[in-house]
């Protein structure tokens, strides 16, 4: 999951083709078994994985997919981390504090697509970037909320009793890493996958 233009198709066709395959922003989930290194290199497993749709229009599909997913992969292009973190905080906090996942989210890891390109952002720019994101998209919520008079018990990302957000109160597993399905340097996802993903 991510925003638009973020790599997510290259990325999910270097795992399920082992090549990146020319593509455009999907507007469909697609779905795919794909073959991963185990971990210690002792053959392969395949493990399921969805690409889902980077546009608000097709939040839906997105919220859907993710209330079972074992595991989620956020990924931001690193050469417009700007930009990206805007998107991807918004996308984030709709998955993450939806009923399905606010109360236990599963392990995510942050993917800093196109580390191979010059200028590109590292992980640890992209989380601060995010985490100042999303506590902005928590804020405006949070002011929606009140206004409106509703009355709900506040779970998960949209719980701002800790203070400022960061991904260690999400409660999960949370992970920040450099790929790029060009490289591709995709080591980082196969060890997160491995470790997370049964």
């Amino acid at each position: 999951l991510g925003p638009c233009g973020a790599g997510k198709t290259a990325l999910f066709h270097r795992l399920r083709f082992g090549r990146v395959v020319p593509s455009v922003s999907s507007m469909t989930t697609a779905t795919a078994s794909c073959a991963l290194p185990r971990a210690g290199g002792s053959g392969t497993r395949a493990v399921a994985f969805a690409d889902v749709p980077g546009s608000g229009r097709l939040r839906q599909q997105l919220l859907t997919q993710t209330a079972g997913a074992a595991a989620l992969v956020c990924v931001l292009d690193g050469t417009q981390l700007i930009v990206q973190a805007k998107e991807a905080a918004g996308v984030l906090y709709d998955v993450l504090a939806s009923e399905a996942l606010a109360e236990r989210p599963p392990p995510l890891l942050l993917a800093v697509n196109k580390c191979d390109a010059a200028g590109a952002a590292n992980p640890a720019a992209a989380r601060r970037a995010l985490e100042v994101e999303i506590q902005r998209v928590r804020m405006a919520r949070t002011t929606m909320g009140d206004t409106s008079e509703k009355l709900k018990r506040v779970r998960g990302i949209a719980d701002d009793s800790a203070g400022p957000f960061n991904f260690d109160q999400l409660g999960c597993a949370f992970e920040c890493a450099s790929v790029s399905a060009v490289r591709p340097e995709l080591g980082p996802l196969h060890s997160f996958v491995n470790a997370h993903v049964r």
